[in-house]
Parts: structure tokens; sequence; C-alpha cells
């Protein structure tokens, strides 16, 4: 069992997705008032237990296998209605690998910051430039600076990208083909914080 670290987070983001799959299916009334009420009771009793160890799908198994047992018998098998173990797991990678993205995209733009702010304080700041261990020209501490401010702003600008692309939700793309139950994607999206569901669900 694990109570910290990337598992414990793992299951706190499946946590996330089941949640956020659960209200929507009261929403669109795929889950009656009383059947949601016992899901979302006994979610809120697995999230705070203890995470085990393993990969997303094997957590989103034993994740599912105390839901049921929690509702196994108000309202057996709604906990995992309309989805899958894939989506499931695929949603709850991508909401940790944004959060992780998005502090590293933070932590780059203000050693960036910093480094603008220093280069600006030393345009004039004259010191060697080296090349094969031994002074070729004189440069500025500016200049030397800019060596790392450029790569910084292209690695921002990639990892923006990379956001851009994981921020989609696969949640409703079951195991291949969505599903035959009534759901909404879009919905599961905006509640998890995606800018929407991914375009193709193969």
């Amino acid at each position: 069992m694990s109570d910290s670290g990337p598992d414990r987070r793992l299951w706190e983001a499946i946590g996330e997705v089941v949640t956020a799959h659960a209200v929507m299916l009261r929403d669109v009334s795929s889950l009656d008032e009383a059947a949601a009420i016992a899901v979302l009771t006994a979610l809120d009793g697995v999230r705070r237990g203890a995470a085990p160890v393993g990969g997303p799908t094997s957590l989103v198994v034993g994740f599912d296998e105390r839901l049921d047992a929690l509702t196994s018998t108000r309202a057996p098998g709604a906990g995992r209605l309309g989805r899958g173990r894939a989506d499931t797991a695929a949603a709850a990678a991508r909401v940790v690998l944004r959060s992780a993205l998005l502090d590293l995209l933070a932590a780059t733009d203000t050693l960036r910051m910093a480094l603008l702010e220093l280069a600006d304080a030393h345009i004039f700041t004259l010191l060697p430039a080296y090349g094969e261990g031994r002074p070729l020209q004189p440069t500025t501490l500016a200049h030397y600076l800019g060596g790392a401010i450029g790569p910084l702003g292209r690695a921002a600008a990639r990892l923006r990208t990379g956001i851009a692309e994981t921020n989609r939700s696969p949640l409703g793309a079951v195991a291949l083909a969505s599903t035959g139950v009534s759901i909404d994607r879009e919905a599961t999206a905006r509640m998890l914080g995606f800018d929407g569901p991914v375009v193709s669900t193969f």
C-alpha cells in the first residue's frame, strides 16, 4: 500500500475521474438518484483509502473492486457503468501528467524570467568567452546568459504544445468504440479541467 508518491497521486486522479463520470451519469439520467448517491458515497470512502502499488490499469482494477464491494447491495455495477478500465486509466494518467507538465512549465518560465532580469542588469558586464580551454574574445554576461534563455524559451513552447495535446479527455472511449450507455463526454471533460474530449475514441 502507498500513502504517498506517484501511486497515491494516480489513485487520487482515478478518484477524480470516476467521480466526474458518476456525476455525469446522474446528470444525464443514466443513473437514478438513489444509485448515484450510493456510488458517490462509496467513492468518498474508496478515494480516502490507501492506494495499492501498481500501474494505471491495475490501480483502476483495484479501485473498481473496492467500489463494487461498497455498492454491491444498493447499486451493483453502477460504479463502472459506461466506462472501461482503459479509458479510466488513460484519463487519470493525463490528469497526473498535465499537472506535472504545468509545474514544469511554471518552473521553466520562472527560471527564464530570472535569467532575463539578470541579463538586463548585465548588458555591459564584460567577461571572456572561452574555447578549447582558453579565452578567445570578450563578450558580456547578458550575451552568455542568452545561451540559456533562448533554449528555455523553446522548451517552454514545446511544453505548451505538449500540454495542449495532453489536455484532452479519453474518458468515454471505453475499450475502443465508446459505449451504448447515454454519456456526455464534454461534461466529464469540463469537470476534469480538460479542454474537451479526444476527437476519436479509436
